[in-house]
């Protein structure tokens, strides 16, 4: 995470690796995330069926203190 925060890039880059990390999803999840995905309330993320290799909907919690970076 440090050499993460030290990296120079496109922000929407840092934002993508840090999902990454802290979710463990794949990166064609992270790459096709979009905001309506997202449940600031309740913290979680859902996954449309039809992006899903299992075509089943897929719920990831939102790190707490990623969510405001996030949403």
């Amino acid at each position: 995470m440090r050499k993460l925060a030290a990296y120079d890039g496109a922000p929407s880059i840092v934002l993508g690796l840090r999902m990454l990390m802290l979710t463990a999803c794949m990166p064609g999840e992270v790459r096709g995330a979009r905001w309506a995905e997202f449940d600031r309330k309740a913290a979680l993320w859902s996954i449309p069926a039809e992006r899903m290799k299992m075509r089943e909907e897929h719920r990831v919690p939102t790190v707490q203190t990623e969510s405001p970076r996030l949403i």
